[in-house]
């Protein structure tokens, strides 16, 4: 199966590789929380409340739509892929490593991922490798993307435009 990309609402886009999406690996941390009063009796005594330390805010980088393969490097573990239950983090047994970089403009909103970015702009930020993994692997999900463009550093070696 080849890596294909789709577009998606405010110019952002979704990687899929077959009939799966991907989306970024995130650290996750889990806390139980309780809840008080007449919540108790709406929603029970706990929940469990799920947030990541891990850096979200990534854009793609742009590349050429006939370089797509080579931009999207896939790895696939045949002893996780044969466990018994691996749609989670440590256990997806694909993932995607793309080049990326880092939207310090796109923040949390509401305590969840805000709007994307309408303009990415000319990012500072330095280019970073991230890894996708499949949607159903993940709690918290960031699966649309948006396209960094940016001119060759001539200190990375890369065909991305």
């Amino acid at each position: 199966m080849e890596v294909t990309t789709s577009n998606w609402y405010e110019n952002s886009i979704a990687v899929e590789r077959g009939p799966l999406v991907y989306g970024l690996k995130m650290e996750e941390k889990w806390e139980k929380k309780e809840f008080e009063g007449n919540e108790v009796t709406q929603f029970g005594k706990s929940y469990y409340q799920v947030t990541s330390p891990t850096k979200w805010n990534y854009g793609i980088l742009a590349f050429k739509p006939e370089q797509m393969q080579e931009n999207f490097q896939v790895s696939i573990d045949k002893a996780k892929q044969a466990g018994n239950y691996f749609w989670n983090i440590e256990n997806a047994p694909i993932q995607i490593k793309v080049k990326a970089k880092e939207i310090t403009s796109w923040k949390l909103y509401n305590e969840m991922a805000g709007p994307l970015p309408l303009s990415t702009g000319h990012s500072k930020q330095p280019v970073e490798e991230i890894t996708l993994i499949p949607y159903g692997c993940t709690t918290l999900r960031i699966s649309e993307f948006p396209v960094v463009r940016w001119f060759r550093d001539i200190s990375v070696k890369s065909d991305i435009y």
